[in-house]
């Protein structure tokens, strides 16, 4: 088993691309939650989706990761449904 298995990984950009391939590759390495933070939120509704479709738990936040204050806001928002991140 991967030192991976059962985490928790936070992918930011994870609705598309590099992004997203990598959280296809974190589920075949048996993640246990994986936490995709975007801006687009119709893309991130898609891959969020997808992605679940393979059991692994994933979730999904809309926002600008540029702006302090909605980092801010989704990591208080994260604890509060008592998700701990493993790896960011």
């Amino acid at each position: 088993m991967s030192q991976l298995t059962r985490s928790t990984v936070l992918i930011t950009g994870g609705a598309s691309g590099i992004g997203y391939l990598l959280g296809q590759h974190l589920i075949n390495q048996h993640i246990g939650h994986l936490v995709i933070w975007d801006i687009n939120q119709s893309m991130l509704d898609t891959a969020v989706s997808t992605l679940r479709q393979s059991g692994v738990h994933v979730s999904g936040n809309n926002l600008d990761n540029t702006y302090n204050a909605q980092i801010d806001a989704t990591l208080a928002t994260t604890e509060a449904d008592q998700i701990s991140l493993d790896i960011v």
